[in-house]
């Protein structure tokens, strides 16, 4: 992976780290039923940019992420959750950024894990 790369995933993480850091303890929400919800959406996504290419790995876990606090808002737990105002916003930021964040680097690595394994043992 080129140094820019790297360095653009060190700074994205730093960012997670200071929204976390800022965020009021408790908020929002802090079930772990949402964060299942988070988390399971963005590597769904994550697989999805890997079988379409390594373009679309961000992309794609943005959307899971997306689909996944918006099924948890449907959930009773999590009817607090509205679409149209500023919560969805607050909790996308606070729960699903490390998310996307967290997964898009996996996603990542393991596109090209499987690239150098497919060039290796393809080409030897």
């Amino acid at each position: 992976m080129p140094l820019w790369k790297t360095l653009m995933w060190c700074a994205t993480t730093c960012v997670v780290a200071l929204v976390w850091r800022l965020q009021p303890a408790g908020e929002p929400d802090g079930h772990g039923t949402g964060n299942l919800y988070v988390a399971l959406g963005s590597l769904a996504g994550a697989t999805l940019g890997i079988a379409l290419g390594s373009s679309w790995v961000l992309l794609s876990t943005i959307v899971g992420a997306m689909m996944g606090v918006m099924a948890y808002g449907r959930t009773p737990r999590g009817r607090w959750i509205k679409l149209g105002g500023s919560t969805i916003i607050h909790y996308f930021c606070a729960r699903a950024l490390p998310a996307i964040v967290a997964a898009a680097m996996i996603g990542m690595c393991v596109e090209g894990m499987v690239f150098y394994f497919i060039t290796v043992y393809h080409y030897s």
